[in-house]
């Protein structure tokens, strides 16, 4: 039996990738689970927004009084999330004097190489000792607790290191997300599953300058008592370069966060609307068309070209605009890459579109109201309405309209980039498949390189409400050890497309019906062009579905997100938990 589990990434209460949402979305459900339950994470400068300090619980103080005298300072409180779980926030810089003996330590007993690392290693490896020292006072003070440690990543393996050191009777799981060795290589194009098993592992990351991430990796697979991950993509990788094959944690979501179908057709609707006006200010100064019926796509994620599959979905959204203008088809299709990095803020130009368009909007709203009261009187005089503008009317619309208008090509890019566009990677793809945004072209794209937070100064609509308003989310990624953002849509009703190589789509490939599947699966062959086919050939049978069609395509996405809702995939984190103590009592 467990009696206290404490959960420690260096993403808690500090949202830096995927680990955060693995962590957070199940914080509900493990309240529940475990009731001495504890999230850990790193203490900076200024305590987070979303952090609540709080009293001391006894059973803690003498731990963290033992710790203040070594320089180490620990912060107790609730994290605000769902849940609301207890949370151990822990500064451990002045251990920067011990850093060279740590080092050995990890050296001669571990295999860790540190011998060329940076500042982005020494932060996260002294943080997690710091961490290890506390988790080993706190077993000292009740050791007739069966206390588990649960290290997410590299980050916070050393934690793992130091309680294995001191032959701590606290029972220890370690999960890898994504192994720095599968991830690296796939940044340069290679499908991972093909060359895993053809090269020495350490001598490849020696190569590629990640041997202190690499051999930490290692060290934490092999000293634990429970090595899992997330999929079984990363379990055979894990295996090739650990020698260790670790147990699957599949990563899920809490279901009852999401709005039910109902709710999300219903918000479909209005939120597509809301997209849609954006969309008509950013394209409608220069070109105008038909917005009825069009879709609208998306890509979410991080901007990593290769390994996100950006080398692909334009070259895919290329063809596509090309049969779409075979096919006599005029209505447009638009595809939001939403790319999450920071920028310089929204062009100029295309704030001065927005700021002519809404005042275009409010003259005609005013209008309208006039002409409503012209209508409603000729109507009940007994007369046809007529003259419903007058000159002066007429004359005011046209100078908004005159104002609006551009000669030029809508921008590929709504923001402006800390670098020059002529050397952005995703924006010169979508020139060479012919995106460029002309009138001719149905296939419109926006490259949105900002964080979907509500405040981004163009959409300004949270993330998920961006989702919520697409018809289709495309994902497809060379490298993914998990996927959370397909799940997410198809958590909204919104179908996704995926590889069958990511571990989300792997873990869903014999889930998904046969009819309006809602997720859409495809092979990576090592060749991009390949790929590319096969995703045209998904949209393009997507966009030939009538309106019914794609409602059951929503039906079943949504139905399929049940099968990663955290109640299900739950028991799979307790069995470790469980296991690890077994392990350890052994």
């Amino acid at each position: 039996m467990v009696d206290a589990l404490y959960e420690v990434s260096w993403e808690i209460t500090n949202k830096c990738g995927g680990i955060f949402t693995v962590i957070s979305s199940k914080a509900k459900i493990m309240t529940k689970q475990y009731k001495e339950y504890y999230a850990v994470g790193p203490l900076f400068d200024k305590l987070p927004v979303e952090f609540t300090k709080e009293e001391t619980p006894s059973e803690l103080q003498q731990t963290f009084t033992d710790l203040k005298s070594l320089g180490i300072k620990c912060v107790y409180g609730t994290w605000n999330i769902a849940g609301y779980p207890k949370t151990i926030l822990v500064d451990g810089r002045s251990m920067y004097s011990q850093l060279n003996n740590i080092k050995k330590l990890l050296w001669e007993k571990y295999g860790v190489d540190t011998l060329n690392c940076s500042n982005d290693f020494n932060e996260p490896l002294i943080w997690s000792w710091s961490v290890g020292i506390m988790l080993d006072s706190i077993k000292n003070q009740t050791p007739e607790k069966n206390i588990v440690a649960h290290f997410h990543e590299w980050l916070s393996g050393f934690g793992a290191l130091y309680l294995k050191n001191q032959n701590s009777k606290i029972a220890t799981v370690f999960t890898t997300h994504a192994t720095m060795l599968g991830r690296s290589i796939s940044q340069s194009g290679e499908v991972l599953k093909k060359v895993m098993n053809t090269f020495d592992p350490w001598e490849k990351a020696k190569q590629l300058g990640i041997i202190d991430k690499h051999s930490t990796e290692n060290a934490c697979a092999n000293n634990v008592d429970v090595f899992t991950t997330v999929s079984d993509i990363t379990a055979e990788e894990c295996n090739a370069f650990f020698k260790r094959m670790p147990d699957v944690l599949p990563n899920g979501l809490d279901m009852e966060n999401f709005p039910t179908f109902e709710q999300s057709s219903y918000n479909h609707i209005r939120l597509k609307r809301k997209l849609k006006e954006k969309l008509k200010s950013y394209f409608y100064p220069y070109q105008t068309f038909n917005m009825d019926d069009s879709l609208i796509f998306y890509f979410g994620g991080r901007y990593e070209f290769i390994t996100k599959g950006l080398n692909v979905l334009p070259k895919a959204l290329g063809k596509l605009n090309n049969y779409l203008k075979l096919s006599n088809l005029n209505k447009p299709l638009f595809c939001l890459f939403l790319v999450a990095m920071n920028s310089n803020g929204v062009k100029r130009e295309i704030l001065e579109n927005e700021s002519n368009f809404s005042d275009l909007n409010h003259s005609i709203d005013l209008i309208s109201d006039s002409m409503h009261d012209k209508i409603t009187n000729s109507l009940m005089a007994g007369k046809e309405p007529e003259n419903l503008l007058t000159k002066e009317e007429i004359k005011e619309l046209k100078i908004f309209a005159y104002k609006l208008k551009k000669d030029s090509l809508p921008p590929l890019c709504s923001h402006t980039l800390p670098y020059d566009e002529i050397s952005d990677p995703l924006l010169n793809e979508l020139k060479s498949n012919g995106l460029l945004n002309r009138p001719e072209d149905l296939v419109k794209v926006i490259m949105v390189p900002d964080y979907i937070d509500g405040s981004d100064g163009f959409l300004d609509m949270p993330y998920y409400e961006v989702v919520n308003a697409c018809h289709l989310g495309i994902f497809p990624s060379l490298y993914e050890p998990w996927g959370y953002t397909p799940l997410e849509s198809i958590g909204y009703g919104v179908p996704a497309i995926t590889t069958q190589e990511a571990g989300f789509g792997k873990f869903m490939s014999d889930k998904i019906p046969s009819s309006h599947q809602g997720i859409f699966l495809y092979p990576w062959q090592n060749n991009v062009a390949d790929a590319a086919d096969k995703i045209f050939e998904i949209m393009r049978n997507f966009i030939s579905l009538n309106v019914h069609a794609r409602v059951a395509c929503k039906m079943n996405a949504h139905k399929l997100s049940y099968h990663a809702d955290w109640k299900t995939l739950i028991v799979n984190y307790t069995n470790a938990h469980k296991k690890a103590i077994e392990q350890k009592t052994k």
